[in-house]
């Protein structure tokens, strides 16, 4: 998978099993972060009348949004694909499709340049930047894998 095997192959698309907590924090809380500081590529949920949003911020772009989401607390599936997870070209910057679906249905697609980043240096749920957010999910993470 990569995230709890070192040596495990990456990229692809990031499939996660989340249920988010009853309330998100003001600040927002992480969920995929992958980088370095001030060049990172931040997935968080931040809070929303009636919901949450799923927020995608790269440093230096603007940031994108999905529409208020209802959290279901029988949790999601939450699907990520970033340029730099292509299987192919794994931790390699540049410009493509940001996508994030949740259980199927994409409620963020955006065509924005990504940071390159080493293996390793991505993080579920925990914020190492310092940045965007929170420092850690207060939901939970059940499952973790890359799709191709």
């Amino acid at each position: 998978m990569g995230f709890t095997d070192p040596a495990a192959r990456r990229g692809g698309t990031l499939r996660l099993r989340v249920h988010f907590p009853d309330e998100i924090l003001p600040d927002g809380e992480p969920l995929v972060a992958a980088g370095a500081h001030f060049q990172y590529n931040f997935l968080f949920a931040e809070p929303a009348p009636g919901g949450v949003k799923l927020a995608f911020d790269t440093f230096g772009q603007p940031r994108v949004t999905s529409a208020v989401l209802r959290p279901d607390p029988r949790g999601h599936w939450l699907e990520v694909d970033l340029p730099a997870f292509r299987a192919d070209a794994y931790g390699q910057g540049g410009v493509g499709d940001v996508v994030v679906r949740l259980d199927g249905r994409e409620v963020i697609r955006s065509r924005q340049p990504v940071w390159h980043f080493p293996e390793g240096w991505e993080a579920l749920g925990d914020n190492p930047y310092g940045a965007v957010c929170r420092d850690v999910f207060r939901g939970w993470v059940l499952q973790a894998r890359w799709v191709r």
